[in-house]
């Protein structure tokens, strides 16, 4: 399965050290030069600079401008923008992406987002991690990362605990 991230899934793992459960549960990630700046060289210091830039299981791929890519690129950010439409333009299904209004994006041109909430969702469900409450304590503590109070019970509740 072909995959692409945004930035967002990519450092809040990073910031919780669960960057690792990116190659475990889907193997290589292709991220496009913008996601790479925005982590790499715009992060450098923070949570997943070090990381990403070394990792084996990230692949970086130029976006070819196009006519979707104009569209992307005035409404969301760089970063958001180039991962959908390298997505699109290399045949992706699934995307890694948490904002909401690139999810709608993606969503529109059939692609299924997943955020870093279903990723650690999937995790627990194979056996991964053993709890998810912790993880998502943490991002709100340490990430600064908003989830809604319904969202947060509906995942502790998916997830069993």
């Amino acid at each position: 399965m072909v995959v692409v991230s945004d930035t967002s899934p990519l450092i809040n793992l990073a910031t919780i050290d669960h960057l690792w459960l990116v190659p475990k549960i889907y193997g290589q990630v292709i991220i496009p030069l913008a996601v790479f700046n925005e982590i790499v060289v715009e992060g450098i210091g923070e949570p997943g600079a070090t990381e990403i830039q070394s990792a084996d299981w990230v692949l970086i791929q130029n976006c070819s401008p196009s006519p979707l890519w104009d569209n992307l690129m005035s409404q969301l950010d760089p970063g958001e923008a180039e991962a959908i439409a390298l997505a699109v333009e290399i045949g992706a299904v699934r995307i890694l992406m948490d904002e909401r209004k690139g999810r709608q994006f993606a969503i529109n041109l059939s692609l299924k987002p997943v955020g870093v909430l279903g990723i650690l969702l999937r995790a627990k469900q194979e056996r991964l991690i053993p709890y998810i409450r912790p993880l998502m304590n943490r991002l709100l503590d340490e990430a600064d990362f908003f989830i809604h109070t319904a969202l947060y019970n509906e995942i502790i509740h998916i997830a069993g605990e």
